[in-house]
């Protein structure tokens, strides 16, 4: 399952934590009891009705996508592994412990297991 955060095109300091929200989402449906392989990726993705008028259906569509579908498949049971475009936007909110590369086409791609939360300090 895709869940996407933000459905805009531009960054702003609106949805600037979504990597932080979609690993905080992760770990949250762990600690409910919900036994999954979670993969959390930060990109660009297609989200909306695809397919022709007699059988549409909702769907995200994107490299972003499909990686998060490959880390989902690498993730031990009850794991959230996110890739190191999301572990760097998320740095303030967690720690990262590198878990392993992947090969993805022609290049290699970082995984991160998550770490321990960070106390966010108010200004």
């Amino acid at each position: 399952m895709a869940i996407p955060f933000s459905l805009t095109q531009r960054r702003s300091a609106v949805n600037a934590d979504n990597a932080a929200r979609g690993i905080n989402l992760g770990l949250r449906l762990l600690r409910q009891g919900v036994q999954a392989k979670i993969g959390v990726t930060t990109g660009s993705a297609f989200a909306g009705v695809i397919g022709a008028a007699s059988r549409q259906e909702y769907a995200a569509v994107g490299d972003a996508v499909n990686m998060s579908a490959r880390l989902m498949g690498k993730a031990p049971r009850n794991t959230v592994l996110c890739d190191a475009s999301t572990a760097k936007e998320a740095e303030d909110a967690f720690s990262f412990k590198e878990a392993m590369r992947m090969k993805v086409c022609c290049w290699r791609v970082y995984v991160f297991r998550i770490g321990t939360k960070r106390l966010m300090q108010r200004q």
